[in-house]
């Protein structure tokens, strides 16, 4: 069993859910949602690879990460060079975790946009950060 097929089953299992409910909270029929905690599609025996679209259903659904379901998915690989601080890093080690927790709620906030507005939302990141660095105030 995957890493995909386990975190589903265990989690609609954990929600005390039924095929068919989960699969309505989820906004996806019970027959694929059952093909996804199998993780194969029985007509071919090829292994099932939900869409990111799909994956974003179940993360509002499950309240599980976007980005976790992704890796397990295949489609992000994990990191592998992780940090390890000293205590003496404890300040560095808060900040850093802060910092990558903001950045994945920004990406999952743009992620959320219809593509015509993710691009907007990354040209007015670039526009604020040219701004900042030529020294204006986008405010006065």
């Amino acid at each position: 069993m995957n890493t995909l097929q386990k975190l589903l089953k265990n989690k609609r299992k954990e929600l005390k859910l039924s095929i068919r409910k989960a699969a309505d909270l989820i906004g996806i029929s019970h027959s694929y949602l059952n093909i996804l905690e199998k993780g194969v599609d029985p007509r071919t025996n090829a292994p099932i690879k939900p869409t990111p679209e799909t994956l974003s259903l179940i993360s509002e659904a499950y309240k599980i990460d976007y980005n976790e379901l992704m890796i397990a998915a295949g489609y992000i690989a994990p990191q592998e060079n992780v940090k390890v601080y000293n205590p003496e890093e404890s300040e560095k080690a808060v900040d850093d975790m802060l910092n990558y927790y903001r950045s994945l709620q920004l990406s999952n906030l743009i992620l959320s946009l219809s593509p015509e507005n993710q691009k907007r939302a990354i040209d007015y990141i670039k526009m604020l950060k040219f701004s900042e660095e030529q020294g204006l105030n986008l405010d006065e």
